[in-house]
């Protein structure tokens, strides 16, 4: 079974966590996954639980390039075989479709989209709030 295709937080108790943290890999998921595993969050949280997310703001072509070669870079630096750089799912989006996402799946948004200083594939920090338990 594909490890992308499996329950996500099957294991976790409904409502049992607090926080969760998603740190720049929600675009290696399929967009057909994308709303099941904010659900499956949303399901995990509690009351007023909380998803901190980071992840890039591509909003065209160009920079999705710009994004995908710092990925490559990046693999490259960490000793990733090639043929992991190739296999590697790149479902890049701009925040507004993420923060769309959540809202869809009854979270909303908290505080200020925070940027990474000095990092030009914009990593951006923002937080979800769960509206409902």
């Amino acid at each position: 079974m594909d490890r992308l295709r499996a329950p996500f937080l099957s294991d976790v108790e409904p409502g049992s966590l607090s926080l969760i943290s998603v740190y720049i890999g929600l675009h290696h998921t399929t967009e057909a996954d994308r709303a099941p595993y904010v659900r499956s969050l949303h399901r995990a949280l509690g009351a007023g639980g909380k998803v901190i997310i980071r992840d890039h703001d591509v909003r065209d072509d160009e920079f999705r390039h710009l994004v995908a070669l710092a990925h490559d870079v990046f693999n490259v630096g960490t000793g990733e075989i090639w043929a992991t750089t190739e296999r590697e799912r790149r479902n890049f989006y701009s925040l507004d479709t993420l923060a769309t996402l959540f809202e869809n799946e009854d979270f909303f948004a908290e505080g200020p989209r925070l940027v990474q200083a000095g990092d030009p594939t914009k990593n951006t920090l923002l937080c979800f709030v769960k509206s409902r338990a």
